[in-house]
């Protein structure tokens, strides 16, 4: 394999371990929001994410490689991504919204910076879609905290 292929899978596999943290994340924040719209736009995100790993795991495999490994900035998404079990226990919206908003900001980072390494055609192009979709959930996510801030005060 070519240093630029195993650059590529390295970078996927990050990608792959922030979508699967972001799924998790999403799921837990999905029980535990106590809104019925909210917790499903949020088991919506929890499918994305999980649908973004198996696009990202069929890149990998399409480069010869072994999907799914961990990286540097997987682990600080992880660590977001838990931090939230501890805005869950207060079934806070405002704060479960906040914690999602971070951890899709780091997400968008992963991809900004998955971006700048990958230069096969096809592999940037599904990377640069779903950043997009990654791109409009943080906005989604922004907006519907902003809501339930106007409506708390």
């Amino acid at each position: 394999m070519t240093t630029t292929t195993l650059t590529t899978i390295d970078t996927l596999n990050e990608l792959i371990q922030v979508c699967r943290d972001g799924a998790q994340g999403f799921h837990a924040a999905a029980e535990a929001v106590g809104d019925s719209k909210l917790e499903r736009m949020l088991y919506d995100l929890s499918g994305q994410r999980t649908r973004f790993v198996g696009e990202l795991r069929q890149c990998v495999l399409r480069q010869n490689g072994e999907p799914f490994g961990s990286g540097s900035l997987g682990g600080a998404v992880h660590r977001v991504w838990m931090s939230l079990r501890d805005a869950i226990s207060t079934r806070n919206a405002i704060t479960i919204l906040e914690d999602c908003e971070r951890g899709e900001e780091l997400a968008l980072s992963a991809y900004r910076d998955g971006l700048a390494t990958l230069v096969e055609p096809d592999v940037v192009q599904v990377v640069r879609a779903q950043a997009i979709e990654v791109q409009v959930s943080h906005e989604q996510l922004r907006t519907w905290r902003y809501e339930r801030m106007c409506r708390a005060s």
